[in-house]
């Protein structure tokens, strides 16, 4: 506290002090006085303490010098409440400004279309004014940081600038809705959608968190909430971009840096260092109004004055104290536990606050569960220490009359303390982050450098140290393990945490025990990243597995999470297993909100489903996933891309060949969202888009796409994901090539992807489709004894992985291959293995079709032209006729060629010459120039008209070819 003597002000705080009261209380005592008073004053209160002088003489002058610079628009007078006339139509770089949006503080917000580029997009323009010369060189390269954020509840940053006027721009995404405050008491909302809303907020926050970005200007007003129910954030960064200007007094900079006082937390404020808990901060004060319909401030004068002053003032009411009787929520909704997440993330000292919006989402998401939240503990114990340092006579005196009743409180006493460790531990990673960040910055002897520090490095730093220390506290050590491995896994960084998910599986078994399920967990996180080891990943997840079951878990998330680990570490080389595994991870999480986890379940359900032959059942699985992704994500998000590129796939063969080009689509432009170089989703999507336009009759258009694909594959990433991605894309560019008639490079497309899918996927499904893709471009080149030897082996690995043959593919190509070399017999016998297709979907009717046509050429092969024109003419009208025509036009030129070749053999030329004429024409709207299949119709027709005597120009076209 402050006393008033002879000699003025006199200091008399704990010098141990941490939350920084003493020090607002100090600056409060300063500003009671005359201006010609507090310098001395202040000399006097802080002698032998330089670093608390320093501290409150930049408050000082900051409270004693501001003039409302903080309330006036740089635009002139009023121009915050009211756009300039002259300003719609104006041009700023590649936009040009539609309508008026809004304004506040430096800014005005328009709304703007791109003029520029070719495309035409929707913009809000933010034009902020007189930006300083030092920070036009920074804005380039902080915009390119802003804009890497993808997330559904962050408002895209597009693009920015300074204009020749001197006002700095930011083109952003164009969100319509209203604040959040606006959207809730619109719509009558009650807690459970405003913790919602909140929780959508916190999300996108920590994900920037993850990012190592911080928002710094987080309130209502940057936040939107859609018409149907999406929370966005707005202006991510913007303080980011505006502030650390490079020299200059640091009252100076506080002053350009365009804060909200009212949720600004004390650091921005006093000058302290800011991070991650700074944005909690101001998520508590938003939170606050939220529920208690009111801030819980009453600011009043000029803003910079009056938030420094905010410093010294007594601690808010609790929410449940402030909302009124007519509030937005009533009081008893907000008793206990809300109360106390709020003023657990308001706490004056970053250190005793949440230490990340994810881990106050968390405790809110204990509250909506009705788990216990770690906030209650904490705030109690926070409570207790300050009113024992306020009490400490009075408390002694009692304790000793309660303490004949201690040990009737020994269980509460146990409970307290394990949630107060948790507490602890969050403080001990927020302190460990602080410090990392610390070591990092303008201190440093290279302070440039240490600014230019990539979050990558980061955590390199962050790991290395990690690993090296804090062997003293185990259970912190145990906690930062596991967030720097979460850390590396959003970098996809695979062998980068393994190192780290070893060490947590150890410290779990020792702190914990080896039935723990704490343990079960780290063990489920370490196989998720040794898949590539399919022994060691099932070994790990067999642990994991009977811990639970000893536990008797068979229903929480946790199970679910083992079993879509089960999945995915089967669905290759066990795929009855990996279907199992999946329907049940989807069953357990089902039960639960929708989430990222069950999203996965029904993706791994639907793969699973779709590598048994079973593609009709199969999309409406996958359709639900991408649903449930929606849902629990929003749209876009870091999963989608891949969702929809599963589902397209997968329509694609089920014959659905419109929804699967869309969804590919779907995926694709999702997956563009991402900035990085060579990123593993666009290349997945492109080359998976150019398998279903093949599939779909459009080799040529699908060779563009694979060839998109290829380019773009990993070079020098040799982690499982790449190297898979590069098997996908050799396999795509076979496929591609030998249906659009260039059966020698499809070969040897597909040898390699074979030679990598051996070491990649021995036995598996990977390695079986690519035999398939080799087989088939031997027989199109005539080697068909090479072709029947990759087609054995295939057939052996799928009898061992659970798909007995004859696979209908397989058997075909052997058909073909045995006709080819006169071997009837043979052929027949394969054939007559077949089973006749059942159903009536579009696969059965295909399936149909094709044996149709099989059916003609056993038959034209053993003499009976007659029966095999009737069928191939009959297959070929059949598929003129079906929906799917547009996409058996192959089958069609075959059809047609193989009813010319009945009607050759039968002395029928001019019949056949005009069917060949067709089937050549339809042929060369399909196939490359050089294609096979095109030769062989050129030559076929050319015989039927020498044979008819009467040579068409399409002869000698034929000749010539």
């Amino acid at each position: 506290m402050l006393r008033r003597g002879a000699g003025g002000l006199a200091w008399n705080l704990p010098m141990t002090q941490s939350d920084g009261q003493g020090v607002h209380a100090l600056l409060e005592q300063l500003l009671a006085l005359p201006p010609a008073q507090r310098q001395a004053a202040l000399a006097r209160a802080c002698e032998g303490r330089p670093d608390l002088l320093e501290r409150l003489r930049r408050l000082l002058a900051l409270a004693e010098g501001d003039d409302g610079f903080l309330d006036r628009s740089p635009f002139g007078e009023g121009a915050a409440q009211e756009a300039d006339p002259r300003t719609p139509g104006r041009v700023v770089g590649p936009y040009r400004l539609l309508r008026w949006l809004g304004a506040g503080g430096m800014a005005q917000v328009w709304l703007a279309e791109r003029i520029a580029g070719g495309f035409r997009q929707q913009v809000a323009i933010k034009l902020i004014a007189q930006m300083p010369d030092p920070l036009q060189g920074r804005l380039s390269a902080e915009r390119d940081i802003l804009a890497s954020l993808v997330h559904p509840g962050i408002a895209r940053l597009y693009d920015g600038g300074v204009t020749d006027e001197g006002l700095a721009w930011m083109a952003m995404e164009y969100v319509q809705g209203q604040d959040l405050v606006s959207w809730c008491q619109a719509h009558y909302s009650g807690v459970a959608e405003r913790l919602g809303l909140f929780l959508q907020v916190c999300d996108a926050v920590a994900y920037a968190h993850t990012r190592l970005v911080v928002h710094r200007d987080i309130k209502p007003a940057n936040i939107l909430v859609t018409d149907d129910g999406q929370a966005r954030l707005l202006d991510f960064g913007l303080a980011r971009l505006l502030e650390d200007a490079p020299g200059g007094e640091a009252a100076s900079t506080t002053r350009t840096l365009q804060l909200s006082p009212s949720y600004a937390a004390p650091e921005q404020l006093d000058g302290g260092l800011v991070g991650t808990a700074t944005d909690v901060y101001a998520l508590g004060v938003t939170l606050y109004e939220l529920l208690a319909g009111r801030l819980p401030w009453a600011l009043q004068g000029s803003a910079l004055a009056t938030a420094v002053r905010r410093l010294a003032a007594a601690e808010p009411p609790p929410p449940s104290r402030a909302v009124a009787a007519d509030g937005p929520v009533p009081a008893r909704a907000l008793r206990g536990d809300l109360d106390a997440i709020v003023a657990r993330a308001m706490r004056p000292a970053a250190e005793q606050r949440y230490p990340d919006a994810r881990a106050l989402a968390e405790d809110i998401r204990r509250h909506l569960e009705h788990r216990p939240v770690l906030a209650r503990a904490g705030a109690r114990s926070y409570q207790a220490r300050r009113y024992v340092r306020r009490h400490w006579r009075g408390l002694a005196l009692v304790g000793v009359a309660f303490l004949a009743l201690g040990t009737g409180l020994v269980t509460l006493a146990w409970q307290e303390r394990r949630t107060e460790r948790e507490a602890q531990r969050a403080a001990a990673m927020q302190a460990f982050m602080v410090d990392l960040f610390r070591t990092n910055t303008s201190r440093q002897a290279d302070p440039v450098r240490a600014r230019q520090t990539t979050a990558r490095e980061l955590l390199d730093i962050g790991a290395a140290r990690i690993q090296s220390e804090l062997d003293q506290a185990p259970e912190n050590k145990l906690a930062l393990l596991r967030l720097f491995g979460n850390l590396y896994d959003e970098f996809a960084l695979s062998a980068e945490q393994l190192p780290m998910r070893q060490q947590a599986v150890a410290l779990s078994r020792q702190l914990y025990g080896p039935d723990s399920v704490e343990l079960a967990s780290d063990l489920i996180a370490q196989a998720r990243i040794s898949f590539s080891d399919h022994d060691q990943a099932e070994a790990l997840l067999a642990q994991a597995r009977a811990i639970l079951d000893r536990q008797g878990d068979t229903r929480s998330q946790l199970r679910g999470r083992l079993l879509i680990a089960s999945a995915a570490n089967n669905y290759t080389n066990d795929p009855g297993r990996a279907l199992d595994d999946a329907t049940q991870a989807a069953a357990v999480l089902s039960a639960y909100p929708p989430s990222s986890e069950l999203a996965r379940a029904l993706q791994l359900q639907g793969v699973a489903t779709a590598y048994r032959g079973k593609t009709a059942e199969a999309v409406p699985v996958l359709r639900r996933s991408v649903q449930v992704s929606i849902q629990a994500d929003g749209d876009p998000n870091p999963a989608l891309a891949g969702y929809y590129i599963q589902l397209g796939e997968t329509e694609s063969y089920a014959y659905e060949h419109t929804a699967a080009e869309a969804d590919l689509r779907r995926g694709i432009q999702r997956a563009e969202g991402s900035t990085a170089e060579n990123d593993l989703a666009l290349v997945r999507a492109r080359a998976t888009l150019a398998v279903a336009l093949v599939n779909a009759d459009r080799a040529r258009e699908g060779l563009v796409e694979a060839a998109l694909a290829r380019a773009a594959a990993p070079r020098q990433d040799t982690g499982p994901e790449a190297l898979f991605l590069t098997i996908q894309t050799l396999s795509t560019s076979s496929r591609a090539k030998v249906r659009a008639g260039d059966p020698a490079a499809a070969l040897i497309d597909a040898r390699q992807a074979v030679r990598l899918a051996r070491q990649a996927d021995p036995g598996g499904t990977v390695l079986t489709s690519n035999l398939q893709r080799e087989a088939e471009a031997l027989v199109e080149l005539g080697r068909y004894d090479e072709a029947r030897q990759r087609l054995d082996e295939c057939d052996r690995l799928m009898d061992a992985l659970g798909t007995p043959g004859p696979n209908d593919f397989n058997m075909l190509l052997r058909v073909r291959a045995l006709l080819a070399q006169g071997q009837l017999a043979q052929a027949q016998a394969g054939y007559a293995r077949l089973k006749p297709p059942s159903g009536d979907g579009p696969k059965a009717q295909t399936r149909r079709l094709q044996r149709a046509l099989a059916e003609a050429e056993l038959a034209l092969a053993g003499g009976d032209a007659a029966g095999a024109a009737t069928r191939a003419h009959a297959a070929t009208e059949a598929a003129r006729a079906s929906a799917l025509a547009p996409f058996l036009r192959s089958m069609i030129a075959d059809g047609q060629l193989l009813e010319g070749r009945a009607a050759l053999a039968q002395g029928d030329a001019a019949g056949a010459a005009r069917l060949l004429d067709a089937s050549l024409t339809l042929r060369r709207t399909l196939d490359l120039p050089q294609s096979p299949r095109i030769v062989q119709a050129q030559q076929l027709l050319a015989q039927a008209q020498r044979k008819s005597g009467a040579p068409t120009k399409g002869t000698r076209l034929a000749l010539q070819g």
